[in-house]
């Protein structure tokens, strides 16, 4: 068996060996603080680009609204409301669903479109209503009978050559209640659903989502009127 021996020592002295760790820890501490210094002016560079959402007070017929900035789909009316215009007489949102917040621009639109509902919001004197048009037009229009459809609606179809691409949803449970009509939009091929309420006297809220979301009507609707209700403000004057 052969003997087992420790290898010969390297010859450095115990205080050179010091030195050399000590060196090697002024290094390590230097570069650390190099990056600490890096990274923080980097955080803080974009803070102070990161900006809230300002809040904009504008008037849309007979009543006054204070609205986020994020979710205005118009950018020159953006830039006009936040230069001081006051009144305008339409004013388009999008928001994300079911939070309802600004949709976030670092995503491609194809990523949200069939979660982004848009809503107007307009000045509207007295408009006739898709239900007032119910029976006098869209009933006359209808390709075969009534249909059921989710969640309780009733689905006319208007389309002669493809029946799903246009139709008419509503609640047949309501003389004046939920109603849409859901198409097939030509540029995107997406199937959206158009509605539109009256909010209060001389406003209208018309509102578009994808016709996936159909089913969710009673939700989005109870959703939808009541953020716009939060943005009321008291008209001055």
């Amino acid at each position: 068996m052969t003997p087992m021996s420790l290898p010969d020592p390297i010859g450095l002295k115990p205080g050179r060996f010091s030195v050399l760790a000590v060196s090697i820890a002024v290094l390590a501490a230097a570069y650390l603080a190099d990056r600490i210094a890096y990274w923080t002016w980097n955080w803080d560079t974009a803070a102070s680009r990161f900006q809230y959402p300002q809040i904009l007070d504008v008037e849309i017929g007979p009543s006054a609204f204070a609205i986020p900035s994020d979710l205005l789909v118009n950018t020159r009316q953006k830039a006009a409301l936040a230069s001081g215009r006051r009144s305008v007489p339409k004013l388009s949102l999008e928001v994300t669903w079911p939070e309802l917040s600004a949709v976030p621009q670092k995503y491609p639109a194809s990523r949200t479109a069939n979660r982004t509902i848009t809503i107007d919001l307009e000045s509207n004197p007295g408009r006739e209503t898709m239900r007032a048009r119910l029976d006098p037009f869209y009933r006359r229009l209808a390709r075969g009978g009534e249909l059921d459809g989710p969640a309780g609606l009733t689905v006319l179809r208007l389309s002669r050559k493809n029946a799903s691409s246009d139709i008419i949803a509503f609640d047949p449970t309501t003389p004046n209640g939920f109603i849409a009509r859901c198409s097939q939009d030509a540029s995107t091929g997406n199937s959206v659903c158009h509605r539109a309420v009256a909010f209060q006297k001389g406003i209208e809220i018309r509102y578009r989502f994808d016709r996936d979301l159909l089913a969710d009507w009673q939700v989005i609707e109870h959703s939808i009127l009541g953020k716009v209700t939060s943005f009321r403000r008291i008209k001055p004057g």
